[in-house]
Formats: C-alpha cells, structure tokens, sequence
C-alpha cells in the first residue's frame, strides 16, 4: 500500500505530510495524556512485529502494492495513540533505510497507514466496543475497515494526483485489499 513517491504530483506530497504532522502532533498529546502507556519493551516489540508483517508485499498494479498493514494489532496491543506513533515510525524507518514509498511521499503514507488505518480504524473499534459488539467482532470488523479505508485514500491520492485514474486504481486496490484485510482481520483476533 506503499504509494510511491513518483505516483504523487502537484500538492498531494506537501498538504499530506502537513496533515500528517499534525496528526501525529496530536497522537503524541493524546499519548502523554494516556493512563495506559505500553511499557517500552512492549512498544519496541510490536513495533517491529508490524515493520516484519509489512514487509511482505503483494503486486497490485500500475506500481501499486499490497500487504498487511497491522494498525489494528497495533491499537489491540498498544492502545490507538501509541500505535499510531508505531505506525509512523514503521513507515519513517522503511521510507529512509529501503526506500518504500520514499521520502516525499512519506507524508501520504503515514496519513493513510498510520492516522486512517491506526487512527480512525480504532476509533472503530472503541465506537463498535462502547455500543456493546463482541469484542472479537468489533476488533475484526474495525480491521478490515481500517484497511479499506487506508486503500481508499491511497487510490484517492493516486487519482487527484493524475498518475493513475481513480476509477482504475480504486478497483485494483480494494479488490487486493479486502482480501489482505479479512486475513489481517484474522490475524489480528
């Protein structure tokens, strides 16, 4: 789900990495503020648990990858603002050591993989839990979802960017996407 920096033009790269910056701004107040903080051991070990699952990528089209995003496992274990900042450092450390996804479009990357998949994917989660959804359900719905929503902005991106039509990436990515996310769904439960 890496978009690579050559499939982002115009002021895609510069308004993401502002929205991401704040966002992550955010997740660290948010973080500080927490009752139940990850001890560090434990933040280092899902932290690299979601940099290993990431890693294994699937070819989805026109330059376009897929893999297992982990934001859900990252919110299970660590709580949603800490996995948010896992996410961001995962992202941060593929873009700068091996070159995924590349430096400009590191901001798209950690809107999409780190605020929507993390962020929003457990405010689902919470909302589903607080409504009285069995857990498990809550917790494998609110992954599949963060996945195809983190997919759907991603294609977003590619389309108002110009590199790819929206009506053509879209397909490509959630029809790759619903699949990697009901086994991220899995794995994450």
């Amino acid at each position: 789900m890496h978009i690579p920096a050559s499939m982002l033009t115009g002021a895609i790269c510069p308004v993401t990495a502002a929205v991401s910056v704040a966002g992550l701004g955010i997740a660290v107040a948010a973080a500080k503020k927490s009752e139940n903080k990850p001890s560090n051991t434990k933040f280092a070990a899902v932290t690299a648990l979601i940099f290993a699952l990431q890693m294994l990528n699937y070819p989805v089209q026109n330059g376009t990858s897929g893999h297992l995003v982990g934001a859900l496992l990252g919110v299970s274990l660590l709580g949603t603002p800490f996995a948010v900042l896992s996410m961001a450092i995962v992202l941060a450390i593929q873009s700068i050591f091996f070159g995924d996804g590349g430096i400009n479009a590191l901001g798209a990357n950690i809107l999409n993989m780190s605020l929507i998949a993390a962020g929003l994917g457990g405010y689902i989660f919470h909302t589903l839990k607080n409504k009285g959804v069995n857990g498990h359900l809550a917790l494998g719905s609110a992954s599949l979802l963060s996945v195809l929503a983190a997919a759907f902005a991603c294609s977003l991106q590619v389309g108002i960017s110009g590199t790819v039509l929206f009506t053509q990436v879209l397909p490509a990515m959630l029809s790759v996407h619903v699949l990697i996310g009901i086994g991220e769904a899995a794995l994450t439960v």
